[in-house]
Parts: C-alpha cells; sequence; structure tokens
C-alpha cells in the first residue's frame, strides 16, 4: 500500500493571511486546504494518505521518510514555500506531484525536480500518480497537460476532513465548495482560464453531505463557500440554497456561511433572500474601481448602473442596500488601469468611506498568465519579464509586473501606481477610517444575520484578547472603546459581532503600519486632484 503524503505549502504574511486576528482569535489559519482533502477523497483505497497543513503544524523529516510519493496543491502566493517542498522531498528521494493554479500556470518558473499537473484534479491525476509511485523519484521536470479539461462536479468525491480532525479547531473556518467557473469577462481575471466559463454545480446532495461531515465532526461556526462567483448561475444555485436553508434550520443553525460572487445578485432579490436563510452574513466582492471608465475597460460591467423593477442603482447604492438587508460586504480593488482617471485615490478613497465596507482589499494591477490583459499587454511590449506577479503575496508591492500608462497612452512611472495604492491603503486602513465605517454598518443594517457571533468559550477568551491587545496595548485603543460603546449604545445585541469586525480590522490596521514603515516619506509622491 503506498504512502500518500499530502503538503500544503505554507502562505506568507499578508493583508489577506489574516495573521494577526488569527493571533487574538486563538488559531492558526483561516482555512483548511479544501483542494488537497479533495484530491485525498479521489485517492484509491490501495493508498493511505496522510495531511501536513504547513500553516498549523511543521512537514517534518519523519513524514518524508514515510512517503512514497508526496501530493502538493499550490496558489501562486506559495512559489518559495512549494519549492522548499520540493527540495526536501529530493533530499528524501521521494517523488512530487504539483498541482493547483501555482502548477498550472507557473510551472515553468518552480525550481525542482517534479511532475506538474496542469489543470482540474478530475481530469486524470490518479493515473498520473499511479505511473509515479510505479517509477518512483526520477530526477528532472516533468508536465501532464490537462488544461481545459473541464469535468462535471457530480462525481467529485466529498473532502477528507477525517485526515484534520486533530488539527481542525486551529482553523477558523473550514471551506467547501459549491461551483466552479465563471461566465463574467474581467480582463485581468484568470479565473476563466483556471475552471471554464460555465458555471459548474455539485449536487445539493454533496453540499448537505459536507456540511453534515463537518457537523459530526463537532465543527461549529464559519464555513466558507470558496467559489469564485457563487452566483454564476443563479438559476441553479436557489435550489440549492434552500436545501441548505432547511439543513441549518433542523440543526438549528450551526454554521455562518460567506462566499464570494458577483455585484449581479443584486438584480435578483429572491436569490439573495435564500442566501440570507441559507445563513450567509458575508459576500465578498470584485467591485474593482469606483470609476466608470476602469470598469468598462476592464470588462466589469456587472459593476456599473443595472435597472430593475427598483429603479437605476449606482454601485454604491447596490452595495449599501445589500448590507442593509442582506449581508456584510467585503471587497477588492485594484489600482493602475489605463483607463484610470487622475484623481482615482481620491475617487476610491471617498467610495470605500461611503460604502460601509470595512474589509476592503486594495492592490495594484497584476497581470496573470492566459488573461486578456496577458495577451494585450504581451502584444504591446508592455510585460516586465524580470517581474512575476505573486498574487497578492507580501504587504506593498515594490515593483509592477507591467509598464502602466496614462489615459492619453503615454507611459506613466510604476512609482505612481504604487504611491496611489499606498495612499489608498493608508487612509481605509486607518484605526478612525476602519471604526468608521464598521459603526456605520452595524449602526444601519436593519436585518441582523440569522446565525450571529454566538458566546461560546472559544469567542469568549477571543474577546478579552480583543479587549486586551486592542484596548489596554494597541495606539488606537481610544478610538476602539469609542466604537464599542457606540455599538453598545445603538443595540447590545451587536457586541458580539463588532468584536469580530474589530479583531479583523487588527490585521489590517498591523499590517498596513507595518508596510508603510518601509515607505516612510514617500506617501503623496503624486498629489491625487
Amino acid at each position: 500500500m503506498p504512502n500518500a503524503l499530502l503538503v500544503y505549502p505554507k502562505n506568507p504574511v499578508t493583508f489577506w493571511s489574516f495573521d494577526e486576528a488569527l493571533k487574538i482569535a486563538g488559531k492558526k489559519c483561516s482555512f483548511q486546504p479544501a483542494g488537497l482533502l479533495t484530491v485525498a477523497g479521489m485517492l484509491p483505497e490501495r493508498y493511505a494518505p496522510r495531511v501536513i497543513d504547513e500553516n498549523v503544524e511543521p512537514l517534518r523529516d519523519t513524514d518524508l521518510e514515510w512517503a512514497d510519493v508526496v501530493l502538493t496543491s499550490s496558489m501562486i502566493i506559495h512559489l518559495d514555500s512549494l519549492e522548499e517542498i520540493i527540495k526536501r522531498a529530493k533530499e528524501h528521494r521521494k517523488p512530487v506531484l504539483s498541482g493547483g493554479p501555482l502548477a498550472t500556470q507557473y510551472f515553468n518558473d518552480i525550481k525542482g525536480d517534479a511532475t506538474f499537473f496542469l489543470g482540474e484534479a478530475e481530469a486524470g491525476f490518479v493515473d498520473t500518480l499511479d505511473e509515479i509511485v510505479r517509477q518512483r523519484f526520477i530526477p528532472g521536470k516533468r508536465v501532464v497537460d490537462k488544461r481545459k479539461k473541464f469535468e462535471s462536479l457530480n462525481n467529485t468525491p466529498l473532502q477528507r476532513f477525517d485526515l484534520i480532525k486533530d488539527n481542525l479547531q486551529k482553523y477558523a473556518s473550514m471551506a467547501i465548495q459549491i461551483t466552479r467557473g465563471c461566465p463574467e469577462s474581467c480582463t485581468f481575471c484568470n479565473i476563466p482560464s483556471l475552471y471554464g466559463k460555465k458555471t459548474r454545480l455539485k449536487s445539493a446532495s454533496d453540499v448537505i453531505q459536507e456540511l453534515q461531515l463537518l457537523y459530526d465532526l463537532k465543527w461549529r461556526g464559519s464555513v466558507m463557500i470558496v467559489d469564485d462567483n457563487i452566483v454564476g448561475n443563479q438559476t441553479a444555485i436557489i435550489p440549492i440554497l434552500k436545501e441548505t436553508a432547511h439543513w441549518q434550520e433542523r440543526h438549528n443553525y450551526p454554521f455562518s456561511l460567506h462566499t464570494q460572487g458577483s455585484l449581479r445578485m443584486y438584480e435578483d432579490p429572491k436569490l439573495m433572500d435564500a442566501m440570507y436563510q441559507a445563513g450567509f452574513n458575508l459576500v465578498f466582492w470584485g467591485l474593482e474601481s469606483p470609476a466608470a471608465e476602469s470598469l468598462k475597460a476592464m470588462g466589469a460591467q456587472k459593476n456599473l448602473q443595472a435597472t430593475n423593477e427598483r429603479g437605476r442603482r449606482s454601485m454604491l447604492e447596490k452595495v449599501r442596500e445589500i448590507q442593509k438587508y442582506y449581508f456584510r460586504g467585503q471587497a477588492g480593488f485594484i489600482i493602475g488601469f489605463d483607463a484610470d482617471p487622475p484623481d482615482i485615490a481620491k475617487r476610491m478613497k471617498a467610495f470605500i468611506d461611503e460604502s460601509r465596507i470595512s474589509v476592503a482589499m486594495v492592490g495594484p494591477l497584476g497581470v496573470l498568465p492566459d488573461t486578456p490583459d496577458w495577451i494585450r499587454y504581451s502584444r504591446d511590449n508592455r510585460l516586465v519579464e524580470s517581474v512575476r506577479y505573486n498574487g497578492d503575496s507580501g504587504l506593498f508591492a515594490k515593483e509592477l509586473s507591467y509598464i502602466p500608462r496614462y489615459q492619453d497612452g503615454s507611459e506613466m512611472d510604476p512609482e505612481i501606481v504604487l504611491g496611489r495604492h499606498r495612499e489608498v491603503v493608508q487612509h481605509i486602513n486607518s484605526p478612525e477610517n476602519y471604526f468608521a465605517r464598521t459603526l456605520d454598518y452595524i449602526n444601519h443594517r436593519e436585518r441582523k444575520p440569522i446565525r450571529q457571533t454566538r458566546i461560546d468559550f472559544a469567542n469568549f477568551k477571543a474577546a478579552f484578547r480583543s479587549f486586551y491587545y486592542q484596548g489596554i496595548k494597541s495606539d488606537y485603543k481610544k478610538t476602539y472603546w469609542d466604537y464599542l460603546w457606540k455599538v453598545a449604545s445603538h443595540d447590545l445585541r451587536d457586541i458580539p459581532d463588532a468584536i469580530t469586525y474589530a479583531v479583523e480590522g487588527h490585521h489590517l490596521i498591523t499590517l498596513t503600519k507595518k508596510g508603510l514603515e518601509e515607505f516612510k516619506g514617500k506617501i503623496g509622491l503624486e498629489k491625487s486632484v
């Protein structure tokens, strides 16, 4: 029986990693490696699997000695960690089979001896695995290309949560998947090339089974639906949401759900209500930019004004209305498009402040392989070959992977884009502005989540750690206590949620301060108009 060691690389510290928030929450990592646990479910019974997530426990030499083959799945932020795993496996003469977005789109850039499986695991990874095990360790790089082979999710197995049951409580949230693919045509996004433009869905039965597995393992609390766009097929997702709502109700709503989705959800109140009833309390949107000219140029028409029976609504109005009646919003924004107006930083700061979105992730444009932007920038000789976009790794980017331009087509100094980025992040993640937006959201929501933050022992400890680190040790303690006092004065029942949001803010505030120390004196290189 071959021993299969499934290793997930360590995440770098980024705005997305929420390390500072995890410390207060008493957790090691935001989510378990859902993709790797799904791959574990594909393994035939003749394999003996073991999972090591380097975010919650170290990869030991004894693990590598035990293994007959090492399997990895990685995102584009994981390059350094993945290369170290491959290096250590070679030292033990263990073959490596590497998959995931990093292997699929950057296999030529990855150093080390491994077989890189490009595409989705459902496209035949077990056959490749069997061959590797038979051959044992062979030096060199090999590529198995299964890109563009998008299989039905009906045969995708359930995650092997049992393989991480001893580490389950080290995670802040569990993650499951309902859909893959996205029908949108954003020029910067690689999701359609990785997973297709057609939204594929799991059956309601499979979704409920995974929720039941988590329930039986005594998991309670947050569950992330890790779809890139859960509303890619709005008609098909509603029955699944209704089944989820029925299951949640029967089990007294053990899970609070959150996900990513298109702002198109605003056009369908029945869809949003189904999500609300299923227990969703948070959705992340790719809003990208407050500038209509930038949205049009990047193919993000979904965020522009739209008309339904409630009349025309701007992007800001849609965001505020959804947060008022359905669920809290988080959002991503991008700076650095050719169509960006000169005052993009000023407009982005104002939009985020007015949106009541507390967690807003802003980054400079990154040009990814297999995207329309990559094709256009390559054709125009605007790619910087010495710079590989590494996702949202690190704090503040020091260089761009492309040559930026002004609206008139003339070349722009990259530092202008980077300076605009720092200017926006410094503003939105200041304690005063973060807590002002969060308070504004809490006080304006007219329907609270079905499952608010519950006061259990773990959350009780986290609350006191928040009081200590934020209310006593931080340099923004006055703003923190003022925020909690105003929340309590409005509705005492909102305090558990308010503390949760404050802890998220601690990470953003802390990392922004650390990142800006590297660029002291550089903010304001370009004065926004």
